[in-house]
């Protein structure tokens, strides 16, 4: 028998992308368990925990993941993992620690997964698990504004959390759930400290996933303001870390096309890399790069900052919560109305930052100037992050008693 199967994929393919999603949208939510309340669904977060997500992916959501995992076992809280990776049509190849199987009845699901993938995970991780559970979204959203498809399945969710007050503020507008702020503990386990240069040259970073969108990540802006900066022959140097090249190919050419043109050296890396490449990719860095528009947290300029890797980065949004004068270089922004062509943040009302590209240059050219000014912001980001990130912040905004911390890796 002939399996029509495939028929029916390449049929629906040639549908918009924005109507397979609403279509695929509606159909999870309303086949998924809603979140009700019990007699024995916990009021507040409570032990067991069950941490839900795309958890081995090479992704920002998959380490925000891995973070409240890895937060809840330093912890000392009973804690279970569902890595949804495969599931949910994602790469998995980050290695997870050894745990005990996540088991039915009264405990706390933190589902780090996201409209419009909310009413599959829940599918996925089935009625019986989910009954009595304390249903909390970690969520992340990098506008002030929310599609519609977010507030429809905020239904399946009994609380939700965000990992900056730009977040949980935009929630507690559109929402009507209780909402926490919940900061990924990230400075729980000392990241290695990136080495300065030793030839004197400074050298610059910037990553990004182009798969979330190339105009809120804002990559050319990087490169624009580098080149407006430092001329061929100048002591500094430029890597770019790209993901996920192929959600937008135009941009990656471009972005090689204008790396190769004459100037101070540019180098356009792409894919995704294991821990230990990724580290190595850090160790080579003095100076972090993001002109991001928004950001509803910004995990990779978090993480520069605890290697003690200083960050120029657009003054606004969640990023604006932890870098300043003191730990790096805020760029001035105006608010502009959003315009992205893949459509997938152009919603009524939306606005995110332009940063200002000539005070970008500025930074740049500031910091090339005084390497001992980049050492003594790169330590005071240490100190920060470590703060900001921290195990203490975690228990916090579960309202959890602190237990003896226990070793990470």
């Amino acid at each position: 028998m002939v399996s029509l199967l495939p028929l029916l994929h390449r049929i629906w393919r040639l549908f918009p992308a924005q109507a397979r999603r609403r279509v695929y949208e509606k159909a999870t939510t309303a086949v998924s368990s809603k979140a009700t309340w019990t007699e024995k669904t916990p009021r507040e977060p409570a032990e067991p925990f069950i941490v839900a997500g795309a958890l081995s992916a090479p992704t920002g959501l998959g380490e925000a993941a891995r973070q409240l995992l890895y937060g809840l076992i330093a912890g000392g809280y009973r804690v279970s993992a569902i890595d949804l990776s495969k599931d949910l049509a994602q790469k998995s190849m980050i290695p997870l620690p050894d745990l005990p199987p996540p088991s039915t009845g009264p405990g706390t699901l933190l589902l780090a997964v996201q409209p419009p993938n909310v009413g599959h995970a829940l599918t996925l991780i089935g009625r019986p698990m989910l009954a009595d559970k304390l249903r909390i979204g970690c969520w992340v959203w990098d506008l002030e504004v929310l599609p519609e498809s977010w507030i429809e399945q905020s239904r399946l969710v009994h609380a939700l959390a965000g990992p900056s007050r730009f977040c949980t503020e935009t929630f507690a507008r559109h929402m009507d759930l209780p909402v926490r702020l919940l900061r990924y503990p990230i400075g729980i386990a000392q990241a290695p400290l990136a080495p300065r240069g030793k030839s004197g040259t400074l050298r610059f970073g910037a990553a990004m996933d182009l798969g979330s969108t190339a105009a809120r990540k804002n990559p050319l802006a990087v490169l624009q303001a580098y080149r407006q900066a430092f001329r061929h022959g100048d002591a500094v140097t430029l890597s770019i870390k790209l993901r996920d090249v192929g959600a937008d190919p135009a941009m990656f050419a471009q972005l090689q096309t204008l790396a190769a043109t004459d100037g101070p050296p540019v180098e356009v890396l792409s894919g995704d890399f294991p821990p230990a490449r990724m580290e190595e990719w850090w160790r080579g860095l003095d100076v972090f790069v993001s002109l991001h528009r928004s950001e509803g947290f910004g995990l990779l300029p978090a993480e520069a900052m605890l290697r003690g890797i200083p960050v120029i980065s657009t003054d606004w949004s969640a990023t604006a919560e932890y870098i300043s004068l003191e730990t790096g270089w805020p760029v001035p922004v105006t608010l502009v109305p959003v315009i992205d062509a893949t459509g997938r943040y152009e919603l009524a009302g939306a606005r995110w930052a332009e940063p200002d590209l000539t005070a970008a240059v500025e930074a740049m050219k500031g910091a090339a100037r005084n390497h001992e000014e980049v050492s003594r912001r790169g330590a005071a980001s240490v100190e920060a992050a470590q703060r900001i990130f921290s195990l203490e912040q975690l228990q916090a905004g579960l309202g959890l008693e602190a237990r003896i911390r226990q070793h990470v890796e």
